[in-house]
C-alpha cells in the first residue's frame, strides 16, 4: 500500500519499538512506498530498530501474498484527518484471506472490514500503548489470534468473493428498480 502518515504507520513503529520489551524476536514488516517512507526509516532508524524492520517496497502477486502467509498479525493503525479517512481498508479482508487476524482502529470502513474481536481488534486512533498491548495480546494468546484469524478467513470466503458481491449487487438492482 501507499505509505501516507493517514494510514498511521509512524504509530506502528512507535508500538512495535515498545512492543520489542517483552517481544525481543519480533519483526515489523512494512509493505509499501509513498511519500512519508522517508520520515518512517528515518524514524527506526532514530529508534535503532536495524534489522528488526524490513521496507519491502511494493509487493505485487506472489511476493505480497508470500509476505501475508509468513506474518502473524496484521496492523494498520489508520487515523482520521479532516480532510481524509480510510476507505473500506481490502488489506484487512487480504489478511484474513490468509487467516490472520488484523489490527485497526474505529474510523472509515474499518470497522465493517475488522469486527472487534471477531475477526481482529480495533484500538483508538493515535493510541500507541493500545496498539502495542493489542499486539502483545495477540502474540500472547496464540490461540486466539487463530481463532481470529480463522473466523476472518470465513467471513472473506462467505462474504467477500465476487461471486457474492456481485449477487449482493444485483439484489439491490432488483429492488431499487422495483421501486422505480
Amino acid at each position: 500500500g501507499r505509505i501516507v502518515k493517514r494510514k498511521g504507520p509512524d504509530i506502528l513503529v512507535r508500538a512495535f519499538k515498545r512492543l520489542l520489551e517483552t517481544h525481543p524476536n519480533a519483526k515489523l514488516v512494512i509493505v509499501g512506498d509513498g511519500p512519508y517512507a522517508d520520515q518512517l526509516k528515518e524514524l527506526a532508524r532514530e529508534f535503532v530498530l536495524g534489522d528488526k524492520v524490513e521496507f519491502t517496497g511494493i509487493l505485487r502477486g506472489k511476493p505480497l501474498y508470500m509476505k501475508y502467509a509468513e506474518c502473524d498479525i496484521f496492523a494498520m493503525p489508520s487515523r482520521q484527518t479532516k480532510t481524509d479517512m480510510e476507505g473500506f481498508g481490502m488489506v484487512f479482508l487480504e489478511a484474513g484471506f490468509f487467516r490472520k487476524p488484523s489490527i485497526g482502529t474505529p474510523t472509515g470502513g474499518i470497522p465493517e472490514a475488522v469486527l472487534d474481536g471477531e475477526t481482529g481488534l480495533l484500538v483508538p486512533q493515535g493510541d500507541e500503548m493500545a496498539l502495542r498491548d493489542a499486539m502483545d495480546r495477540l502474540l500472547v494468546y496464540e490461540e486466539f489470534a487463530r481463532r481470529l484469524g480463522e473466523r476472518a478467513h470465513e467471513r472473506v470466503i462467505s462474504e467477500f468473493t465476487w461471486e457474492k458481491a456481485t449477487h449482493r449487487f444485483f439484489k439491490m438492482y432488483n429492488k431499487d428498480q422495483a421501486l422505480a
